[in-house]
Formats: C-alpha cells, sequence, structure tokens
C-alpha cells in the first residue's frame, strides 16, 4: 500500500543528519592542515623569489626553514625557467633578425 505524503515525511524526520558538533574536530583537523599547506607553499614563493635574485642558499634556507631537498627542488625550477626563458630571447632575436633582413631587401 502506498503511503501519503504526511506518513513518508514523518517516517524521514527520524533520519536527520548527524548533530554539527560531531563534524568539528574533521573540520578543525582540516583548517591546521590547509593553514600548514598555506605557509609551506608562502615559504616556497619566497624561497624561488629569492633564487631568482640568486641569494645565497644558507640565507634562504634561514629566512625560510626549508630543507636542502625543497631547496634544491626550488632550485632545478628556477634554473628551467631561466632556459625557457633564454630560449624565448633567442626566438624573439630570430624573429627581429628575419624581420630586419627583410626590411633591407
Amino acid at each position: 500500500m502506498s503511503k501519503g505524503p504526511k506518513e513518508e515525511e514523518s517516517h524521514m524526520s527520524g533520519t536527520g543528519f548527524p548533530n554539527s558538533p560531531t563534524f568539528k574536530p574533521i573540520f578543525d583537523e582540516l583548517r591546521e592542515e590547509w593553514k600548514k599547506e598555506g605557509e609551506t607553499k608562502g615559504k616556497r614563493e619566497i624561497a624561488f623569489a629569492m633564487l631568482r635574485k640568486e641569494y645565497p642558499d644558507e640565507d634562504i634556507l634561514d629566512i625560510t626553514g626549508l630543507t636542502k631537498g625543497e631547496l634544491q627542488e626550488l632550485n632545478k625550477n628556477v634554473i628551467l625557467e631561466q632556459q625557457a626563458g633564454s630560449r624565448e630571447m633567442q626566438g624573439v632575436s630570430r624573429a627581429f633578425e628575419s624581420l630586419s633582413q627583410n626590411m633591407i631587401e
């Protein structure tokens, strides 16, 4: 036999969600994890900028608190960035030379 809307509604009312305070420890743990991730990201960004400006590794380690391994990984990224920029500049230079040659002819 089919239940009417009122009967089904009363049946559903007993199946509520858990009380929100039961989620508080989970949210607190996630908040702490995200906070630490944000702090680490900020330190890495500062170290990356310092590497670009060629600060000594020891100063970067002292200021940011990163490990030598983390700094080495960032340094690889800086080197790759510099190489990519160098290749891009070479392409611009070749394009400019080609344009200049065409204008002369």
